[in-house]
């Protein structure tokens, strides 16, 4: 097993309590973060302790299926969850502080590989997962500032 750690960060122009409420919302996550492709047994319910789902994606061509489990909540400056998929272990941390220019977002991931390919490729493909991340958050910022 290999430890992954990514930690990204951005201001978007928009007040905490939209950016987080947008950016949290497991309905709106395919439209700005690419790494998901769909959301599974999710039925739409407010973000609780415990909720379980699963995201569907795709990384380096290969679909990746995740159990997903929110850890803490905290309405709007924090939300953390844990994901667990066949190449990956992982606790996601979205931080939001309210700026006079907006919100801060933070994200930081902090995982272990698992299994075949997660054994052999996620340590080298770290970068580009965090490449991923920039991305996706850039296009987050985006969405929010049009």
């Amino acid at each position: 097993m290999a430890n992954i750690h990514v930690s990204i960060s951005t201001i978007v122009k928009r007040p905490i309590s939209e950016t987080f409420e947008t950016m949290t919302n497991p309905d709106m996550l395919s439209q700005w973060f690419t790494l998901i492709d769909s959301i599974r047994d999710y039925s739409g319910e407010s973000i609780f302790v415990g909720l379980k789902y699963k995201t569907v994606g795709h990384f380096v061509g290969r679909e990746i299926i995740s159990d997903c489990e929110v850890l803490q909540y905290d309405v709007p400056n924090l939300l953390v969850f844990q994901s667990e998929s066949k190449a990956l272990l992982a606790t996601h941390t979205w931080r939001y502080q309210a700026l006079d220019s907006g919100t801060k977002v933070s994200i930081n991931l902090e995982g272990k590989t698992k299994g075949f390919f997660g054994s052999l490729a996620m340590p080298l493909l770290g970068g580009q997962l965090e490449k991923d991340m920039a991305r996706d958050l850039e296009r987050f910022k985006q969405l929010m500032e049009k």
